[in-house]
């Protein structure tokens, strides 16, 4: 703060501020939940840097768009409780490190059985592994390159011009979500690489074993018919 203190010390300077932030609201650049948290804060953080700009809070609450209460914007209670037990228990920040796991452990449980009772998936096993994999990519990605939001997720592009998740290499993805498309207008730009909590290889997994399952819906009758099937739909995941 010392710093920039002469700065936020001058009330023309503070509005300015104050503009500028308004400005990317009218913009929607940031909703004014957003920039209402952040106004929010900024009176008791300069008077505790020994700023005193009295009529700051007045003139704060006479913008409609920074009327928000900060204590609505805050987390809820549950999820207060789940980001502290994430940083206090160890046990359960590894759980969380390695949701996508499970997820995947058992989505291969279901394709494994098939494959030993030498049938093809139904179609609810077949829906089951779509739904495990799909959530255990988006665990792997969350913990293994950035958080990003769900929205954002569904729309990840593969085997097209200017992809999101491109290969790297033998060990690298990368990932880029365009500032257009993000909550903050910056972009992701990302790598998922081989580790010992082995994210790149469930993104790997994926793409191999669970996205082919989305080009097909059919119930083979013979395993003959089901590795034709299989096949057509590995080509046509490469491919689009």
């Amino acid at each position: 703060a010392d710093t920039i203190k002469a700065a936020i010390s001058d009330p023309d300077g503070v509005e300015e501020a104050l503009n500028y932030l308004l400005s990317r609201v009218d913009r929607g650049e940031i909703k004014a939940s957003s920039a209402a948290t952040m106004v929010g804060y900024l009176p008791p953080i300069l008077e505790r840097n020994g700023i005193k700009l009295p009529e700051l809070r007045k003139e704060i609450k006479a913008i409609p768009e920074f009327k928000i209460s900060i204590d609505k914007s805050r987390m809820d209670q549950a999820t207060q409780d789940l980001c502290r037990a994430l940083i206090e228990r160890l046990e359960m920040r590894a759980d969380f490190l390695l949701s996508h796991a499970p997820l995947r452990r058992e989505a291969e449980a279901i394709m494994r059985l098939a494959k030993n009772e030498r049938r093809s998936l139904n179609r609810k096993e077949r829906t089951r592994v779509r739904q495990l994999g799909t959530a255990a990519l988006f665990c792997a990605i969350e913990c293994g390159g950035a958080p990003i939001r769900v929205n954002n997720f569904l729309h990840i592009t593969i085997n097209v011009p200017d992809a999101w998740l491109t290969v790297r290499s033998k060990n690298e993805f990368h990932l880029v979500v365009p500032a257009s498309e993000t909550k903050n207008k910056e972009a992701i730009d990302t790598f998922i690489k081989a580790s010992t909590e082995r994210y790149h290889d469930t993104v790997r997994w994926f793409l191999d074993m669970v996205r082919p399952h989305f080009f097909r819906d059919d119930v083979s009758e013979t395993l003959c018919d089901d590795s034709k099937h299989d096949k057509a739909a590995k080509y046509a995941a490469q491919r689009c």
